[in-house]
């Protein structure tokens, strides 16, 4: 089952975020409770933009495939972003 949502994710979800050089990683999914945890990587991480991709869109998309999948976990530490799509804004 694990193998099977990696293989979506490479296939089906990571090639649109490549286009902004970015790309989901998935580290783990527990049965128990359904979480699947994931990673935003490349110009994902610490985009602003990335919480509504993951939760509006690639979250949807998971849910939807996976019956058992009953939540995202984002992982991503988006402070340590190098290059983000969106930059988020900085207050001064």
């Amino acid at each position: 089952m694990f193998d099977k949502i990696k293989q979506f994710v490479n296939e089906y979800i990571n090639p649109g975020l490549s286009l902004h050089n970015g790309y989901l990683e998935v580290s783990s999914f527990n049965p128990e409770n359904g979480n699947l945890y994931v990673v935003l990587k490349g110009s994902c991480q610490g985009c602003a933009a990335s919480k509504n991709t993951l939760y509006d869109q690639i979250a949807v998309c998971l849910t939807e495939e996976f019956s058992f999948i009953k939540s995202i976990v984002d992982l991503t530490d988006h402070e340590k972003g190098v290059n983000p799509f969106f930059k988020r804004e900085q207050n001064e």
